[in-house]
Formats: structure tokens, C-alpha cells, sequence
């Protein structure tokens, strides 16, 4: 529908589509953004009779649409742009609503095919992602929440039942993973995967997520290890306390047998947790003794040449953590200690 020679209304591509990275087996998903704040239901209506047609269309040329719906033919996707920065909204104040984290992914990835372009941008709503925590938190659980199709002895598995069984689920267990990190990635950052009002960021566009995902990622894992580290010197603290308990002091047992930390394995501190990434020990200085002790958690291999910010992480008998090997000031620690 036009108004005096003007669209009055933009159709968006949704998903692998939108992300230019559709293969023969892709279905069709796609959204409908309204210009004004209430669109009269003439003009719904409308839009959803062009939908029906370009879907039937579509289909015509072996192009299947969504078949969970998520297509303009469903008026819950024909919305005003008003409606959908409310739903954005929303989404990003509260990540545990219903579908929030699926709709969210499928909304950041829009990209207008079709109609109205200026200013009718549903991704922007999203360029403030950064500012709300919860719902990043959310995103990256869900983005990790696929696993790659390997078993135990690191193999590729097939899929064991159902229609696609022996076959690889590449798209699962392979590239769904890859693109929601990215996405995270570039919210965490504060960019959408489109360029200021919805244009396109041009034909180099698709270098940009890995741009900001990889490093994203890295600093993701890094801290992400180090917390681990944390919460194990943590434990050894017990430990310590439990030994002082028996024993009465810190450095030997009653029989005078030396409490040699690096042969105490903890289970956080085996090799399949922390222990590929930390070792831990007592420190030099200060040396063990019958009243102090001071447990140090120092980086090692990969997690050495990237967590420069804390490196050698540290706690003794009264409690005072460490990082750095010595230093203590309180903006350090709530960098490095973070949980």
C-alpha cells in the first residue's frame, strides 16, 4: 500500500537470510515494520494479504517459510515501528520473558528487503544491549548452549534418532553456535548488524562480527578462568583452615610431615578444571609458618599470555586476596575476584 507514491510500510528478512548466509535447505523468516505509531487495521491487513502473496511465491520457487511461523503472515510479526522498539524494550529490561532470547536473536538479525528504509530500523533498538547485563548474561549462556557434535574421545558423532539419523547436523552443532556468539559479540560491543538507519554496513559487513567476536570471546574465556581460579584458591583457603584445625598450625601436621600445598589436589584443581590454566602453591614470600600462609594461583600456557590485567592470584590466612602476586587495592581486586 502507498500513500501519495510512498511505501507505507517495510518488509524485513529475518535470520540466515538476513545474514546473507541462506543455503538451498533454508527457510524463509521474515517481519513487517508499519510507519506511524497506530497503523489503522486497513493497513494491516494489507500488508498481510502482499505477505500471503510473497510467501505463496516463494514457496513456488522451492523457498519454504519458517514452519514455526516466524514469517510476515503472522500478524504478532506485522508491527508498527513503535511496537516493535516497545517489544525491544522490553526484551532487553527483562531477558526472562517468554521467547525473549529467541526473539531478541531473531530481531537483531533483521534487515530490510524490501519497502520503507529510513528509519524503520528494528535492529537499532538494540544498540543500548550493552547497558543491560542481564540480559548479555542470558545471550551468552544461550549462545554456549549448544555443543559441537564430538564425543568422548573428541570424535564427530551423528545423530542417533529421528529423520536426520547418521547424518552431521553441521548448521546445530557447527555454525548456530559460531553466529550466536557473534551476536552476542557485537551487542556486547554495541553495534547491530545493521549501519545507522538500517542501511546495510556495506559489502565488508561480513567481517565485522568476527572483528569484535574473536576478541569479545577471548576476554569472555579468560575471565571466565580466572573466576574459576578464584573460587578454587578459595577452597584451598578451606582447606588451609581445616589442616590449622587438626593440626593447629598451617606448615606441618603433628607428626612433622611438611603441608606441601602442591601436592594437594583439589578437585577444583585438577587438570580437566583449573589445573589446565593455574597451578597452585604456596607463596615464596611470605613462606609458609606455623600462623601464615598465603596461597598464590599462577597462570600458565594460554591463560599466562592473555590475563596480563591479573595474572598471579593470591589469599592468606586472614583473608586478603591478592592479584598480581602482591598488590591489594580494592579497584583491582573487584576487577580480578570477580565472580
Amino acid at each position: 500500500m502507498k500513500a501519495h507514491g510512498r511505501n507505507l510500510f517495510a518488509r524485513l528478512a529475518l535470520g540466515s537470510v538476513a545474514r546473507r548466509e541462506a543455503t538451498p535447505g533454508s527457510d524463509v523468516e521474515s517481519a513487517i515494520v508499519l510507519q506511524g505509531d497506530a497503523p489503522g487495521d486497513a493497513l494491516i491487513e494489507h500488508a498481510l494479504v502482499i505477505s500471503r502473496r510473497v510467501e505463496a511465491g516463494l514457496l513456488a520457487c522451492g523457498l519454504r517459510p519458517d514452519e514455526r511461523g516466524t514469517t510476515a503472515t503472522n500478524p504478532l510479526l506485522v508491527r508498527s515501528l513503535a511496537s516493535w522498539q516497545r517489544a525491544a524494550r522490553s526484551w532487553l529490561e527483562d531477558p526472562t520473558l517468554e521467547q525473549a532470547l529467541i526473539l531478541v536473536s531473531v530481531v537483531v538479525d533483521s534487515r530490510t528487503v524490501w519497502g520503507l528504509r529510513t528509519g524503520m530500523s528494528v535492529a537499532e533498538a538494540f544498540r543500548s544491549a550493552r547497558g543491560h547485563p542481564a540480559l548479555l548474561r542470558q545471550l551468552a549462556r544461550f549462545s554456549l548452549s549448544y555443543r559441537p557434535p564430538t564425543g568422548f574421545l573428541r570424535g564427530l558423532v551423528v545423530e542417533h534418532s529421528g529423520e536426520h539419523r547418521g547424518r552431521l547436523d553441521l548448521k546445530l552443532g557447527g555454525l548456530v553456535p559460531i553466529v550466536d556468539l557473534a551476536r552476542w559479540a557485537g551487542m556486547a560491543a554495541g553495534v547491530t548488524s545493521v549501519g545507522e538507519e538500517g542501511v546495510p554496513l556495506g559489502p565488508r559487513s561480513e567481517l565485522l562480527y568476527p572483528a569484535i567476536a574473536y576478541p569479545t570471546y577471548v576476554n569472555y574465556i579468560t575471565k571466565t578462568r580466572r573466576a574459576a581460579a578464584t573460587a578454587c584458591l578459595s577452597e584451598y583457603a578451606n582447606y588451609m583452615e581445616r589442616f590449622y584445625t587438626t593440626n593447629l598450625r598451617y606448615d606441618q601436621d603433628t607428626s612433622g610431615t611438611s603441608n606441601d600445598v602442591t601436592k594437594v589436589i583439589l578437585d577444583c584443581a585438577a587438570q580437566s578444571q583449573t589445573g589446565q590454566y593455574y597451578s597452585y602453591a604456596s607463596a615464596a614470600a611470605p613462606p609458609l609458618s606455623q600462623t601464615a600462609y598465603k596461597i598464590i594461583a599462577t597462570p600458565k600456557d594460554i591463560q599466562l599470555a592473555r590475563d596480563t590485567t591479573c595474572g598471579i592470584l593470591g589469599i592468606d590466612q586472614s583473608g586478603q586476596r591478592f592479584y598480581k602476586g602482591t598488590s591489594k587495592d580494592a579497584a583491582g581486586l573487584a576487577v580480578c575476584w570477580q565472580h
